[in-house]
């Protein structure tokens, strides 16, 4: 019996030592812990700070009597705090719950340090918590890093999205890595909505790649390659595609840049300046022609008169001899009806001569490269005259209706009559254009609208109209809806600026399949006015001086 009580006596003390050994090794852990370690107790709804180790202490700048006894909520930003009680932490851990979240702890010295905190609660044999063991990791270079990381993207962004070209990230599969708002637009989705898809399948609802595509290439030679194409999305447009190979570490190419750029109104330009340069040529080439027409015309206009007074002086011989020896043959008709009808041909021959004359002036005139002279009287009447003169073939060629209507008495306006000219003449062109049908008509009306005080013209044809979503854009440059044609886009734009800088503006009505109307108004400014009668006519052949050609 004496033997069994000095065991237990043994066993006793062996298991106190052991515990002692054990608290031991367990306080130099718990000190020496990479991490920040504590130990909570639940006090009246709060977990209040039983003991932390040195880490802790150290990060956060206290002392350990300091800290023994404070809630632990007292370290927490006032975020962090409002999250525990918000997501019940206490209750959950007292439930047997292994619990890690993000947490912001606040130094003495007020640094904020962002911890993941993980709790695990202490249990007794009946299930009741003894005290709650607490964890926290310093995440605050993670921390730092991801909202580095967030800013560069975000700046890597807004450096894309300024970007006005449509720019798409590709990886070697043709899947959409990333792509700016510009791609956004130009696929008419949003970005989330196109990332990990493939290329061809957004833009072109395909299950392999677009003709011409060269990103496979550009992956496999590492180099750029730039080529143009009709627009993807829209056939009328003209792009410029630029694909560059991004590396990985100087080593293989693993994702490429697409920039699609739209070289529509550029190539216009180009074209623009090829044409413009030819019209230089025309200009000078038309000024020498006409030069040398009017010399040979000048022989003609010379000559005729003189040939006139040889066939007067010769009529009365050959009516002699007429009488006395019958009707003869004179260049293969008989004298009698030859008699009547030299004289007619002569008259022809002048008036001819005399239309090629004005022609080959207005020709002139109107490739006349020089300063513009915006202080010139001008009759509004007679640039009309000047600009159906130039155009009549085509005007002939165009329509049986014909209408031409001055107003009587009409004011002069201030400006360059050549350019001017050039308003109508692009007018009357562009409403023969219009013109599918020798029965369709066209009429050009000047008058006066006292009420604005302004000089009007207008041109109103019987052609296919413009609907209505292009009205708004037919002043714009470039714009032509007959490209194929040969139109430029150029002609009315041109107008609108000579129009506006004499102070006026050009007014269109238009209805598909009933034609269209355009309507130049100058402003008079000082100019007298007229007492006028019925000079805004509304028929074709109205006004008070009229030349209808029907």
């Amino acid at each position: 019996m004496t033997d069994n009580c000095a065991v237990c006596q043994a066993l006793k003390f062996r298991m106190r030592e052991l515990e002692k050994e054990n608290a031991a090794n367990y306080q130099e852990l718990f000190e020496r812990a990479p991490v920040m370690y504590v130990v909570l107790e639940d006090q009246h709804e709060d977990a209040v700070l039983r003991d932390c180790n040195a880490l802790f202490l150290a990060s956060l700048g206290y002392t350990r009597t300091e800290v023994i006894g404070w809630s632990i909520s007292k370290f927490y930003t006032a975020d962090s705090r409002e999250k525990m009680y918000r997501e019940q932490n206490l209750k959950r851990i007292r439930e047997s719950f292994f619990l890690m979240v993000e947490r912001e702890l606040v130094c003495r010295d007020g640094e904020i340090i962002y911890t993941l905190m993980q709790a695990k609660p202490d249990m007794d044999e009946r299930g009741k918590l003894i005290s709650i063991r607490c964890m926290f990791t310093n995440i605050t270079a993670q921390k730092k890093a991801q909202e580095q990381l967030r800013e560069s993207n975000h700046l890597l962004m807004m450096i894309l999205d300024g970007i006005c070209d449509p720019l798409i990230i590709l990886d070697r599969n043709m899947g959409i890595l990333m792509m700016n708002r510009a791609a956004e637009i130009y696929a008419g989705r949003a970005g989330r909505q196109c990332l990990g898809q493939k290329c061809h399948k957004i833009f072109k609802s395909t299950s392999r790649p677009c003709a011409g595509c060269c990103v496979g290439q550009v992956l496999g030679s590492g180099r750029k390659k730039q080529y143009e194409r009709a627009g993807l999305m829209n056939p009328d447009a003209l792009e410029r595609v630029t694909v560059y190979p991004i590396r990985e570490k100087g080593y293989h190419n693993w994702a490429a840049i697409v920039r699609v750029a739209d070289i529509t109104l550029e190539q216009q330009i180009k074209n623009e300046l090829i044409q413009a340069d030819k019209m230089i040529s025309l200009g000078i080439l038309v000024s020498g022609v006409a030069h040398e027409i009017n010399n040979l015309n000048h022989l003609i206009m010379s000559n005729t008169p003189l040939l006139i007074d040889a066939w007067k002086s010769s009529v009365p011989v050959l009516d002699r001899y007429s009488r006395e020896n019958g009707d003869f043959s004179l260049g293969g008709l008989r004298y009698s009806r030859m008699r009547e009808e030299i004289p007619q041909l002569f008259e022809g021959i002048l008036e001819g001569s005399a239309r090629i004359q004005r022609i080959v002036k207005d020709l002139k005139d109107y490739a006349r490269q020089e300063e513009v002279d915006m202080d010139q009287t001008v009759d509004l009447n007679h640039v009309v005259k000047n600009a159906v003169r130039l155009t009549r073939n085509l005007i002939d060629e165009k329509t049986d209706h014909f209408s031409l209507a001055y107003g009587t008495s009409l004011p002069v306006v201030r400006g360059n009559q050549q350019k001017l000219e050039q308003v109508v003449i692009n007018l009357i062109q562009n409403a023969c254009q219009a013109i599918s049908d020798r029965d369709q008509g066209l009429e050009i009306t000047t008058f006066l609208e006292p009420d604005r005080n302004c000089l009007c013209l207008r041109v109103r044809d019987q052609g296919h109209g413009i609907p209505e979503n292009l009205l708004t854009r037919i002043m714009d440059p470039f714009f032509t809806t007959r490209r194929g044609q040969g139109g430029t886009g150029l002609g009315l734009s041109v107008c609108q600026n000579i129009v506006t800088t004499h102070g006026g503006k050009i007014e269109v009505t238009s209805k598909p399949g009933q034609g269209s109307v355009f309507t130049v108004s100058l402003s008079l400014n000082a100019a007298p006015k007229a007492d006028l009668h019925d000079q805004a006519p509304e028929a074709f052949a109205m006004g008070s001086s009229a030349e209808a050609l029907l």
